[in-house]
C-alpha cells in the first residue's frame, strides 16, 4: 500500500496527512502549534511592534517539519519506504528575505532585532501605503497587470511587503539575497532545489504569463533601488504538481524519510484545499471558511473582475485560470467577539453547562429569525480584502440599542460574513464568470452549522461540506501523489488524483425560501452602508489614520 503526505503550514500551526493514493483514506494526521505564533506586539528580543505587524519565526517551520514527519512514523504504523511523494502548502503571500544559502535573515544575530529581517505573514499590513503607491503608479502607467488584480494591489501581496522592507530597512533590503514565499523557502530546505511555485507567483507576486514580473522601468519608478528586485526573485517557476526534486540526504536522516522520495512544488493553502476538496472542474467554487477567508473559483476563460486579488492562469488546477477574492476576517472576530465583549454571565451560564461560550451562543443565535435583531454587521474587521482591498477600513455594527443582546450581535456578525461573500460573488458574476458549484472547507465550515446555514439562505444556493476537516492537508498530498507520477505510484494528473483520492460530500446546506426573502432586503441595506463607507474619504478612513497613535 504506498501514500502520500500532505503538510499545511497555517497560521498558528502545521498539519500533516498521510493518505493512502489508492483511496484518499486517511491514515494518520498529525499537527504541531508554533511555539513563538504570530509575532504582533514584540520580537524575541523583546522589541515592540508597530499596529498592523503580523511577522512569523521561520525556526518553527522547521521545527515543524521535523516534528510532524517524524510523528507519522512513531508506532510504526506506516512504513518510510512506502511513501510516493510529498505535498506543502503555505499561507500566501508569506515571505522573507534571504541569504545566498537560504537562511532567513533573522537568523543572523545582527540582524535579529530588525523586524524586517523576519517572515511578513498574509496578515502583515504594515505596506497599505505601499500598496497605495504601487496602484497609484501602475494606474498612472496603466500596467496591464492591474486589470487581473482588482485595479487595485493589495498590502497582502508580495511588493508592497518588500517595498516596505526597502523604505523602512534598506539594510535589510541590501542584505537579502533572495525574497522567498514561505512555501517555496520550505521545499527548498528540505530538497535544495530553489524552484519557485508559478502558483503562488501569479497570485502574489504580479507575475503574468505573458509578461512576467512588473517591467524594470515600473519597479525603479517606485524606488531608484527596486531595479535589481527581479534578481532577488530569480528562480524557475513550475506549475502545480511539479516534482522539484526529492528530499536531501540530510533531510533523511532527520526525519526518517528516504532520499530522494519526490516532492511537490509548494502551493498556496487554499490552492491546496481546492483539489483537496474534490473539485477540479470549470465554474467549481470553493470559500475557504477559518481564520480569515478565501474563495477560488476556476474557469476556463480569463475575464478582469474588479476587485478580485488575482485572476491568474494554473494556480489553484492546471490549464484552468483561478479567480481569488476572500474575507481577511473570519473565525478570528469570533474569537475577539467572545474574549471581549461577551458578560461573564455568558460564560458562567455556558460553564454551568459544561459547553463551549461558542455552542451555548449558537444555541441562542441559532433561535432568532432572520432581521429580528434589526441589526447589520459590516465585515472589516481585519480590513476589506475583496471587493475594496483596504486594510485601513474597520468593521461596524448599527442598528443596536440599549436592548440589544450578546447573541443577536453574534449573530449579525455571521450574517455580516455572509453579506461580504454574497457581494463577492455577485461582483464576479456581473463580470461574466459564474458560479456554478459552490463548496466550503476549513475550520467554521466544519465546526459551524449556524453560520454555513445563514450563508446558504444569505446566498440563496446550495453549499456543499467535504467530509473532510483539513482539505488543504488532503490536496498536498494529493500533489505529493502527483509530483510521484503514475510510475512512481501515484497519479500523473491532478484531474486522476482528485477523482481516485477526493473526500466524498459529508454535509449539504439547502436554503430557506422565507429566509432569503427576508436576507435579499437586509442585503440591499447592507451593500448601501458598504458602498458609501468603503469610499476612500469615508470617515473610517479618517478614523484609521488616527489609529495606534497614542499607544
Amino acid at each position: 500500500m504506498g501514500y502520500s503526505i500532505g503538510v499545511d503550514f497555517g497560521s498558528l500551526s502545521a498539519r500533516a496527512m498521510a493518505v493512502d493514493v489508492s483511496s484518499g483514506r486517511i491514515l494518520k494526521e498529525s499537527v504541531y502549534g508554533y511555539p513563538h505564533g504570530i509575532m504582533k506586539d514584540s520580537l524575541p528580543t523583546g522589541r515592540k511592534l508597530e499596529p498592523g505587524t503580523a511577522l512569523q519565526d521561520p525556526r518553527d517551520y522547521l521545527d515543524a517539519w521535523q516534528f510532524l514527519i517524524q510523528d507519522m512514523f512513531k508506532g510504526r504504523e506506516l512504513r518510510a519506504d512506502q511513501v510516493v511523494g510529498i505535498g506543502i502548502d503555505f499561507t500566501q503571500c508569506t515571505v522573507m528575505p534571504v541569504d545566498r544559502e537560504g537562511t532567513p535573515l533573522c537568523m543572523h544575530r545582527s540582524f535579529r532585532n530588525d523586524p524586517h529581517s523576519y517572515v511578513k505573514l498574509w496578515m502583515h499590513h504594515r505596506a497599505q501605503k505601499e500598496a497605495d503607491d504601487i496602484t497609484r503608479e501602475a494606474g498612472l502607467r496603466q500596467e496591464r497587470f492591474l486589470k487581473y488584480y482588482g485595479s487595485k494591489v493589495s498590502s497582502e501581496l508580495l511588493f508592497p511587503k518588500i517595498l516596505e522592507i526597502l523604505r523602512q530597512s534598506p539594510d535589510i533590503y541590501r542584505a537579502a539575497d533572495q525574497f522567498v514565499e514561505g512555501a517555496d523557502w520550505m521545499t527548498w530546505q528540505i530538497t535544495g532545489s530553489r524552484m519557485r511555485s508559478k502558483s503562488i507567483a501569479t497570485v502574489a507576486a504580479l507575475w503574468q504569463e505573458e509578461e512576467g514580473y512588473p517591467s524594470d522601468d515600473f519597479l525603479r519608478a517606485l524606488h531608484p533601488q527596486m531595479s535589481d528586485v527581479k534578481q532577488k526573485l530569480r528562480g524557475k517557476l513550475v506549475k502545480p504538481g511539479t516534482c522539484i526534486g526529492g528530499i536531501s540526504q540530510k533531510m533523511s536522516e532527520k526525519t526518517g524519510l528516504p532520499a530522494g522520495t519526490p516532492v511537490a512544488c509548494g502551493l498556496g493553502d487554499s490552492h491546496s484545499a481546492f483539489a483537496g476538496s474534490g473539485l477540479c472542474g470549470e465554474g467549481a467554487m470553493l470559500m475557504v471558511i477559518g481564520t480569515s477567508g478565501c474563495d477560488i473559483l476556476i474557469s476556463r476563460n480569463q475575464v478582469p473582475v474588479e476587485g478580485f486579488c488575482g485572476i491568474c492562469p494554473d494556480s489553484a488546477i492546471p490549464g484552468y485560470y483561478g479567480y481569488e477574492a476572500g474575507q481577511a476576517c473570519m473565525g478570528d472576530h469570533f474569537q475577539w467577539f467572545m474574549e471581549n465583549c461577551l458578560p461573564s454571565v455568558c460564560h458562567e451560564e455556558a460553564a454551568s453547562r459544561n459547553i463551549s461560550v461558542f455552542q451555548w451562543m449558537d444555541e441562542k443565535a441559532g433561535r432568532l429569525k432572520p432581521g429580528s435583531s434589526g441589526v447589520i454587521a459590516i465585515d472589516w474587521w481585519n480590513g476589506c480584502r475583496s471587493v475594496l482591498m483596504d486594510s485601513d477600513l474597520g468593521g461596524c455594527l448599527f442598528g443596536m440599542t440599549l436592548q440589544t443582546r450578546p447573541e443577536e450581535i453574534y449573530r449579525a456578525l455571521m450574517e455580516g460574513i455572509a453579506f461580504g461573500k454574497r457581494m463577492i460573488i455577485e461582483q464576479m458574476e456581473r463580470a461574466g464568470v459564474r458560479c456554478r458549484l459552490l463548496y466550503a472547507t476549513g475550520g467554521v465550515a466544519k465546526k459551524n452549522p449556524l453560520i454555513m446555514q445563514i450563508m446558504a439562505d444569505v446566498l440563496n444556493r446550495e453549499i456543499m461540506v467535504p467530509a473532510i476537516a483539513n482539505g488543504s492537508c488532503m490536496g498536498s498530498a494529493m500533489f505529493g501523489a502527483v509530483a510521484a507520477g503514475r510510475r512512481g505510484g501515484g497519479y500523473d494528473t491532478i484531474e486522476e488524483a482528485v477523482n481516485a483520492m477526493g473526500p466524498p460530500v459529508g454535509k449539504t446546506y439547502i436554503p430557506s425560501q422565507s429566509a432569503s426573502v427576508v436576507y435579499d432586503a437586509l442585503f440591499e441595506m447592507y451593500r448601501e452602508m458598504y458602498l458609501y463607507l468603503g469610499k476612500d474619504s469615508s470617515m473610517l478612513k479618517r478614523l484609521a489614520a488616527m489609529r495606534g497613535k497614542e499607544k
